[in-house]
């Protein structure tokens, strides 16, 4: 195992720290792992295998996100996660040329009391999330889509289970149920229910009744019963495992109506730069 010097990539308004770490076997490499971070080390790392020396495939093992993931500053919860994700796929994919990395969508949002997150904060990273909620429902209820497809135009491996998840997705702003029946779906908390009723009877279609919940209630009004909600709808055509970003689209908007269609396929407007400045690596030796 041998592990390169480090190095600092400034993107948009964020510094992070990259490692490069070699596994071989005498003059055979085996694979290849690049984690990035900051003032925290390891938020998301890809691990790159090998055959016959040369980079044949990639996957992300872990992503996480932290305040402290930005080296000397303040690394901003979601606008700060994408950056960070992009400018690893992106220099990876300098380095190897692999344009497709597999990943399972494990990410949670964290829907603690404001006092709970805030004592969290006085915790050392890795910090466990206090009352997690499933990321990817969470941005279905909302987008149609995972934080992954939004983001990054990730696709699920699987291209037949893929469409007919997309298609799945009507339900969604298809006329609903009655309330009834919304409830043997969700069994929310007892009391919670009448509060849901108002929005529910307020509202078209799920998508409706979601975006009426106060942005400030969702996480305690969701949390209960949010993941049993989207099994319900979506069992057999979702997974969490075997998920692919195509790093050369992932800036990419492409997605009308869950097919994809090149000649209506747009560039995302994004803040951060596609583009980063490597900082000379003997700049970054003390701070390790």
């Amino acid at each position: 195992m041998s592990t390169s010097n480090p190095i600092r990539i400034r993107s948009g308004p964020d510094e992070f720290i990259l490692y490069e770490t070699e596994y071989r076997y005498g003059d055979i490499i085996l694979n290849k792992s690049i984690k990035i971070g900051g003032d925290h080390d390891n938020c998301v790392g890809v691990s790159i295998m090998y055959r016959n020396n040369k980079p044949i495939s990639a996957k992300i093992p872990h992503a996480q996100y932290e305040p402290e993931c930005s080296d000397g500053s303040t690394l901003k919860s979601g606008i700060g996660s994408i950056n960070m994700v992009k400018t690893l796929l992106r220099y990876m994919y300098e380095k190897t040329t692999i344009s497709k990395v597999m990943f399972d969508d494990m990410s949670h949002i964290d829907c603690g009391t404001p006092e709970e997150l805030k004592e969290k904060l006085k915790q050392p990273p890795p910090r466990k999330n206090i009352k997690p909620l499933k990321l990817s429902y969470f941005s279905i209820a909302y987008h149609s889509k995972t934080w992954y497809e939004l983001y990054f135009n990730a696709t699920m491996y699987d291209e037949t289970k893929y469409r007919a998840y997309r298609e799945r997705l009507a339900f969604l702003t298809d006329p609903k149920p009655d309330f009834s029946t919304f409830l043997s779906i969700t069994t929310p908390p007892i009391e919670d229910i009448k509060r849901l009723e108002i929005y529910y009877d307020a509202s078209q279609n799920y998508r409706e009744f979601f975006e009426k919940i106060p942005k400030n209630d969702r996480c305690d009004l969701l949390s209960p019963w949010l993941v049993s909600f989207m099994t319900h709808y979506l069992k057999g055509v979702f997974s969490d495992n075997e998920w692919q970003i195509n790093i050369v689209d992932m800036d990419k908007q492409d997605m009308q109506g869950g097919v994809r269609k090149k000649s209506r396929r747009k560039t995302l407007k994004h803040p951060y730069p596609a583009h980063y400045k490597i900082i000379q690596q003997s700049d970054i030796h003390t701070l390790l």
